[in-house]
């Protein structure tokens, strides 16, 4: 029995990977025009907690993945700190980050 390799398609080796291993330099300063920032209970039970400011870029529409990702880990981070519960001032929440 005869067995034979694959031929490798040079056009999907010379590609970029989807996802690479070390991300691009994102953004290398948060300012009020490419950001938006929301104070976070540091205690979420205890809405008298210290507050703690986060700033998240927002979203241009032309962003890599890792860039995705880490805005929506933000998101989430942000509708913890708030204590946001209910889907319509956590929607309002999101679109001042898009």
């Amino acid at each position: 029995m005869k067995v034979s390799l694959p031929k490798q398609n040079i056009t999907m080796m010379t590609k970029e990977p989807l996802l690479p291993l070390v991300p691009k330099a994102l953004i290398k300063e948060l300012d009020k025009s490419n950001s938006v920032s929301h104070k976070c209970c540091t205690v979420l039970a205890n809405a008298d907690s210290p507050k703690c400011k986060l700033s998240v870029c927002i979203l241009m529409g032309r962003e890599d993945i890792h860039t995705i990702l880490t805005w929506l880990d933000n998101v989430l981070r942000v509708s913890e700190g708030m204590n946001i519960t209910d889907i319509g001032p956590k929607c309002t929440m999101v679109k001042t980050m898009m």
